[in-house]
């Protein structure tokens, strides 16, 4: 009977061809995966983040001038401007609009049209796309195609790749990410297949990440140490020249740019590690070493080079700043002040790169399976995967090995070094995961039956199904902001994989009898679960049963229950990247944009509506954008200072050049102007109005937040740097006509405190704000008063308590801050806090959250 069927299903060519390329099947699926997974921030159809504004709006430009960058930049760095071909950002400028152009034209022989800021909203997901397929060819090429499969699913998952390539995002991160992993799988295919076509291409790949972004020097190392640590051991010279030789021509394209990674010193050691395996291949290949002498040929060689390049560090005066580079390097200090105060450049650890490949966030959807939900970690394969590399390389004294152990420790040292750099630590966790589940799988197969036909459309069919489960389910769901349940789709998995131990175990007594019996049983105990304890008892009891069904059988048989292992693996395995499919879905589904408040949005409100034109329509009731359109609305140039961070929203949104942004601007100067003294402010007046022709000063609910790097880099990096501290209220009480509020805490080294703000029924203060110091729940210790507090007109006496701690207190709409006195006076808080009383602006815009002052440059004028 069961032949009969085989044959049957072997007759149509369709069902042959599914089972010969089900790995295509899968891998589309994979694909798709990795699109949609990353769609829920496009709902609110709005640029995320900061220096995508900046890339949105040049590469704009390139679109609509002829792929031609602007001469000069006004609108950064205002009046000077800045070069945007000078910026290591052309693979960002150019790309999305050489996308763009052919799938706009495309979708035009359809009647649809495309707008380019439609395209931008999914351009992050479409390079990710091409980042799953590397990654497949890189596994595959490196093991097999489970494991590209399953490195493919994996990267599109892990939060510390899905994080810099979500939707919405037009970014450096999503441009690079398919390049940098086909460079790594060329490399490798070149190494492997001794292809100079493949080393070219890798060298190619790599050339446009180095038209983009610095990373590409990540790469270079990581390639770089491969190189000399396999060129030491002298195996496999024709290997390294093929790759490494030819990728190093690749790069050379670059050289015929303004700008290469191969000028830079890590590119020079890259260099000559490319010559000294080329001269070490050439020497084999014509037979001048004696075959006594070539296993001291690679030490000759890398002395020599390294006297040479010594050498020239000498000649050329060099030898101070490269020991003082060598330093940072290693020691992984950032002595700019500047780089040290951004978020993204603070040092992350191994605790970042674990919290970010957890699958925390699927807890929530596992049901009773919740508590496993660590043991699901892409870190968790990771790193067994990374011992499996080094047993392999120790056992086989192969060094290809040695590629992915190299990858895995340099992105965790970057991590340490700068905590953006998780995006690269995620690639190269999702390979030596996806590495070590193949190599389960396999070892699980080792010890099943003799393999029959039928167990391979039965396992092909399970597949199917779960992977049909998966798309049908959990896909749709996203952009309809749908809920995302697993244990369902893990119910529906285990009962697969627990009838079909079930079908092998009784493969050779297999009758449409015995099948009836079977699944009769598994049906009726699926009714009764429902009908005694529930619908979400619809499939747990069944494969409860299925298991007990299953051990029972092969206690019968005297099976060994070691056959029992690939059925346990397939489910394992199956669950493991189900957890991590949902555990990215609810990841990305809580990533919003930035300058847009979903919360204040309408029911299904978009925060930026496109008209029949392609015309931008911002949400109303929006406190950013109420501020972009005041500033749209003055005259043309009218130049805005603020701290650099959103300055390229005002370039963009608000449609004004600014003094600095994320990129450009005197830093330096801005931190002096904000911590100096109000009456010092004339001594700026050259700089404000004669040099950078200030219009308008810009004060957001988030600068006072930023004051410590404000401080620190007026400070110039000495680390007695100043802060605004925010309280937030804990508590409150009476005390006879009035209400005392709590706020909590102001913590110092020793102690932490509390300040009681007495309240009148009107909501004014109605005395002294007092601090104390905390000990317990309730209790506390008084420690001292404030007796200024800050106000809208200026710095007000509360007090006159000789137990003054200093400082003032500062009661807004964004939030209660404690301002200590070394920052009290000066322009920062008078702007910040009090309406800027006593300087020579005004307040023309107050939403408040965000205060935009106009600068008065006549002295006549009224300040304040």
């Amino acid at each position: 009977m069961l032949s009969k069927a085989q044959n049957a299903v072997a007759s149509f060519p369709i069902f042959g061809w599914i089972a010969k390329n089900l790995h295509i099947i899968v891998l589309i699926g994979i694909m798709l995966a990795a699109f949609w997974i990353r769609i829920p921030p496009v709902k609110f159809n709005e640029i995320n983040g900061l220096d995508e504004f900046y890339f949105y709006r040049i590469s704009e430009y390139v679109l609509t001038h002829g792929l031609q960058l602007p001469e000069r930049d006004l609108m950064r760095n205002y009046p000077f401007g800045s070069n945007p071909s000078q910026d290591d950002l052309l693979g960002t400028l150019f790309i999305p609009p050489l996308m763009y152009i052919p799938i706009a034209a495309f979708l035009s022989l359809f009647g649809a049209k495309l707008f380019y800021y439609t395209f931008v909203m999914y351009y992050a997901p479409i390079m990710a796309v091409l980042a799953a397929l590397a990654m497949y060819i890189f596994g595959r090429e490196f093991y097999d195609r489970k494991a590209g499969l399953f490195a493919a699913l994996l990267v599109s998952t892990v939060p510390a790749f899905l994080t810099r390539t979500m939707g919405t995002s037009i970014e450096k991160e999503p441009t690079i990410a398919p390049f940098m992993i086909f460079a790594m799988a060329l490399f490798y295919g070149a190494y492997k297949r001794m292809s100079w076509k493949y080393g070219l291409l890798a060298g190619l790949s790599l050339f446009l990440v180095d038209l983009t972004s610095s990373i590409v020097q990540f790469y270079i190392l990581v390639i770089s140490i491969f190189c000399i640590l396999a060129f030491l051991q002298y195996k496999n010279t024709s290997r390294l020249f093929y790759s490494t030789f030819f990728l190093f021509i690749g790069l050379c394209v670059g050289l015929l740019f303004y700008k290469s990674v191969l000028k830079g010193p890590l590119g020079l050691i890259f260099m000559g590690v490319a010559a000294m395996v080329a001269i070490s291949y050439l020497l084999q290949r014509r037979g001048m070493i004696k075959e006594s002498q070539q296993h001291y040929l690679p030490f000759a060689i890398l002395g020599v080079g390294f006297v040479l390049v010594f050498a020239l560090i000498v000649a050329t005066g060099r030898l101070e700043s490269t020991i003082n580079n060598f330093d940072t390097l290693i020691s992984q200090k950032n002595r700019d002040p500047i780089g040290f105060t951004v978020a993204e450049n603070q040092p992350g650890n191994v605790a970042s790169a674990i919290d970010s490949s957890d699958a925390k966030y699927a807890a929530s959807r596992l049901g009773i399976l919740a508590p496993l939900a660590p043991l699901f970690s892409v870190w968790l394969f990771a790193f067994v995967g990374f011992g499996l590399m080094i047993y392999q390389l120790v056992r086989t004294r192969d060094f290809a090995y040695l590629l992915p152990i190299v990858w895995m420790f340099g992105s965790l040292w970057a991590t340490n070094f700068q905590i953006r750099f998780l995006f690269l630590y995620g690639p190269a966790a999702a390979f030596l995961a996806g590495y070590a589940l193949s190599w389960i799988a396999n070892q699980a197969q080792r010890f099943a039956p003799e393999s029959n036909e039928w167990r391979r459309y039965a396992v092909s069919g399970a597949l199917l199904i779960a992977s049909f489960t998966l798309l049908y389910v959990l896909l749709p769901s996203i952009p309809a902001g749908g809920s995302i349940n697993l244990q369902p789709i893990a119910s529906i998995t285990a009962n697969i994989a627990a009838l079909g131990a079930l079908f092998l175990l009784l493969r050779k007594d297999f009758s449409l009898e015995s099948l009836g019996y079977l699944l009769g049983s598994y049906i009726g105990i699926g009714i009764i679960a429902w009908m005694l304890f529930g619908q979400e008892s619809l499939l747990i009891y069944p494969f409860l049963f299925s298991l007990v069904m299953a051990g029972f059988f092969a206690y019968l048989k005297k099976m060994p229950y070691r056959q029992l292992l690939p059925p346990t693996a397939f489910f394992l395995i199956s669950l493991l990247l189900a957890a991590n499919l949902v555990n990215g879905f609810i990841y990305a589904s809580g990533i919003g944009p930035t300058i847009c408040f979903p919360h204040l949005l309408q029911a299904n409100e978009p925060c930026v509506k496109l008209d029949a034109n392609g015309n931008q329509i911002l949400a109303q009731g929006q406190p950013w954008y109420a501020a972009m359109d005041f500033l749209a609305q003055q005259p043309a140039n009218s130049n805005v200072l603020s701290w650099w961070d959103f300055g390229y929203w005002f370039q963009t949104r608000g449609k004004q050049p600014s003094v600095s942004d994320g990129g450009y601007g005197p830093r330096h100067e801005i931190a002096d102007w904000f911590t100096d003294r109000p009456e010092n402010w004339s001594a700026y007046l050259p700089w404000l109005r004669d040099k950078y022709k200030v219009s308008y000063i810009f004060m957001d609910y988030t600068l006072p937040s930023k004051y410590g790097a404000i401080s620190a880099i007026h400070l110039r990096g000495d680390p007695n740097i100043q802060q605004v501290l925010q309280v937030q209220q804990s508590r409150q009480f009476q005390r006879g006509n009035t209400t005392v509020v709590e706020f909590c805490c102001i913590s110092t080294s020793q102690a932490q405190f509390v300040i009681w703000l007495p309240i009148d029924q009107q909501g004014g203060i109605a005395g002294q704000p007092q601090v104390l110091g905390r000990l317990g729940e309730q209790q506390y210790v008084p420690s001292g008063y404030l007796n200024e507090v800050c106000t809208p007109n200026g710095i007000v006496q509360a007090g006159n308590q000789s137990q003054d701690i200093g400082g003032c207190l500062s009661v807004s709409s964004f939030g209660v801050f404690y301002v200590p006195e070394t920052v009290e006076n000066t322009i920062f808080t008078s702007l910040m806090f009090m309406d800027g009383a006593g300087l020579p602006v005004k307040k023309e815009f107050d939403n408040q959250l965000i205060k935009i002052y106009k600068v008065i440059y006549d002295s006549n004028a009224t300040a304040g």
